[in-house]
């Protein structure tokens, strides 16, 4: 198992396992992405960026490895109760203080599952495959100004009224005419 391809270590190291286990037609790796892989994120711009990195750079060697039995898995989690925002001093953020982060149990589980089955990507968690999938749908701008918010640090005299930002996401999906959201209820996730 190898993750961390959005530093050039992750690549080089990446390419080193990948080689042999092409050589030897067996292996599987897992590579760690993130919702905001599909998502511009003000604010954490540049791990965005890697992590969108991560799931194009993946998806690019999944097509360089058809035809063997040597499988990568993106793995793409949310928000997730580890010591991520701690270190990245973000624990004041309305993404951290309002949204209810994922149980980093159950995205490795969801990871290390869908890696055994050989699977391409997967979304841990039923609000993170809503955010994706509609992240298909909603202007760029619109994501950004969402994604903006809930990386803003939450004012602690003031109560802010408006609804987070999957709420908004939801009522949007909600919004769309039916032949759109036919399209989404096929979409695979």
């Amino acid at each position: 198992m190898i993750t961390g391809a959005d530093s050039g270590f992750g690549r080089e190291f990446t390419k080193l396992f990948l080689q042999e286990m092409v050589k030897r037609n067996d292996g599987k790796i897992l590579q760690l992405a993130s919702t905001v892989s599909f998502m511009p994120v003000p604010k954490m711009a540049v791990y965005a960026a890697t992590k969108a990195f991560v799931l194009s750079f993946t998806e690019a060697v999944q097509d360089e490895i058809e035809g063997t039995n040597v499988t990568m898995t993106a793995l793409c989690p949310g928000a997730s109760d580890t010591d991520f925002f701690n270190k990245a001093n973000a624990e004041d953020t309305h993404v951290v203080q309002d949204t209810g982060l994922s149980d980093p149990a159950q995205v490795a589980k969801d990871g290390y599952e869908a890696l055994m089955k050989g699977e391409k990507r997967v979304v841990s968690g039923l609000k993170n495959k809503l955010q994706t999938s509609l992240s298909n749908f909603v202007p760029d701008r619109w994501l950004a100004a969402g994604m903006s918010k809930l990386m803003g640090e939450k004012e602690q005299k003031k109560e802010d009224k408006s609804p987070p930002f999957f709420v908004l996401m939801f009522s949007l999906y909600w919004s769309l005419n039916k032949s759109i959201v036919a399209v989404w209820l096929m979409w695979p996730i």
